[in-house]
């Protein structure tokens, strides 16, 4: 925007350990070289993600020629009330072709608390610059869409990541992360994250 500078701030977590998320991430990195096949780097792409991050389930959900999506690769913590989603089939309108590309660009994208009420933008003037003039489309702290926040909702899911899986320059697929309770990952964590996903591309 040529009216201003739009910065995303973030808390810093003093409890984290990045140093060893980023060896988990070296070593998952040495172990997707020896692997041979799609389905064997899904599964290892898989388990990795859940082991640096901790999300109550990840999934591997790639899409197809007419770009609808199908979960190829899934590890989810023992739950009775949460069925697994390995091996199903979703339209392409589920992930629609500017959130794709949206994805593509930005690479990782966060939900710390769906639950959680959106904030309005404070501007400086509000009146030469209304918040609804701004542009987030790059801000990792944008809200997401209402229908999206419903379908969170529907899942019992509070929490997500979204990692692209970037492959010949085309959206291969997107490694997703669902937690039941509220989950910051910081930026750190989130390159390590997109590091494993390009050392799978």
């Amino acid at each position: 925007d040529g009216d201003g500078l739009l910065i995303d701030i973030e808390p810093l977590d003093p409890t984290e350990n990045t140093f060893a998320a980023h060896q988990k991430v070296r070593a998952a990195t040495d172990r997707l070289h020896k692997l041979n096949t799609a389905e064997e780097l899904c599964k290892e792409v898989c388990e990795s993600f859940k082991s640096i991050y901790g999300y109550n389930r990840v999934m591997i959900y790639r899409f197809h020629e007419d770009f609808h999506g199908e979960v190829v690769a899934e590890n989810l913590d023992p739950d009775p009330g949460m069925e697994p989603y390995l091996n199903l089939h979703y339209p392409a309108t589920d992930l629609p072709q500017k959130t794709r590309d949206q994805l593509k660009a930005e690479r990782v994208r966060t939900l710390v608390d769906s639950k959680n009420p959106h904030a309005d933008i404070v501007t400086w003037n509000k009146l030469k610059l209304p918040a609804s003039a701004i542009n987030l489309g790059h801000s990792t702290l944008r809200r997401a869409h209402k229908c999206h926040l419903e379908y969170l909702e529907n899942m019992s899911v509070t929490a997500t990541i979204a990692v692209a899986l970037v492959v010949r320059e085309q959206l291969w697929g997107v490694v997703v992360g669902h937690h039941w309770t509220p989950k910051f990952v910081s930026y750190q964590m989130r390159m390590a994250g997109d590091f494993l996903a390009q050392a799978f591309s």
